[in-house]
């Protein structure tokens, strides 16, 4: 019988290898850091699995303490989602790294844009019905 939700434990997560990871472009820049379209290149040379990495440069950070706690949060609840099994359209985390400069994060890369984006796109900027149903 399998444990319920809230009793099971999170899957560890991968520490990443920064020298490993190739930026293959910027996917956009917010509040508190910048994401990166990259591959790693000794587990996909080819690029053929490419994911989202999350950058917050410490050095850039305003009120250092507040964003480092929301940082290190994101990080745990991505944590905890811990898999695509979870749900799946839900992001999980891929794997995590931190230097003196800066905190990283991965999470799936998905390709269909910024959910803000898409949401300005639509008339009234708010999904009908229609758009959000699944049938």
């Amino acid at each position: 019988m399998e444990a319920p939700p809230e009793l099971r434990q999170p899957a560890p997560r991968n520490q990443l290898n920064f020298n490993n990871l190739k930026s293959l472009k910027v996917l956009g820049k917010g509040a508190m850091g910048t994401v990166f379209l990259v591959h790693d290149q000794v587990s996909d040379p080819d690029a053929c699995n490419p994911f989202a990495l999350k950058v917050v440069e410490k050095s850039s950070i305003h009120n250092k303490q507040d964003a480092d706690r929301r940082a290190r949060w994101e990080i745990e609840v991505l944590t905890r989602l811990c898999c695509p099994n979870t749900h799946p359209f839900l992001p999980y985390l891929l794997g995590s790294l931190e230097t003196s400069d800066f905190l990283a994060w991965a999470v799936p890369f998905c390709s269909g844009g910024d959910l803000n984006v898409l949401r300005h796109r639509q008339s009234d900027r708010v999904f009908s019905p229609a758009v959000i149903r699944f049938t």
